[in-house]
């Protein structure tokens, strides 16, 4: 079956800096120099992912059915991305 491109979130259950993956639930991604990772609307590295914190991003699929994160974003981004399109009157 072959996996297609999606979005996800959850906590972050590892981070394996040799193997530069991340764990998110049951799903592996794989992070490479292409990957962008934010951390606060940061620029951030591997390293700065917390075990147990809200970790998001977009995977696409890559050769030998590995998922690629394309983007990863650490801390509770989602719940705070509402209050930047209300205007304040």
């Amino acid at each position: 079956m072959q996996k297609l491109a999606h979005p996800f979130r959850g906590k972050l259950a590892a981070v394996d800096k040799v193997a530069k993956t991340i764990t998110v639930g049951k799903s592996v991604y794989h992070i490479t120099s292409e990957t962008k990772i934010k951390k606060g609307d940061k620029p951030a590295i591997l390293e700065d992912g917390v075990i147990g914190e809200p970790v998001s991003g977009y995977a696409k699929p890559m050769e030998g059915g590995k998922m690629l994160a394309s983007s990863v974003n650490f801390g509770p981004k989602w719940e705070n991305a509402g209050t930047k399109k209300s205007p304040k009157k």
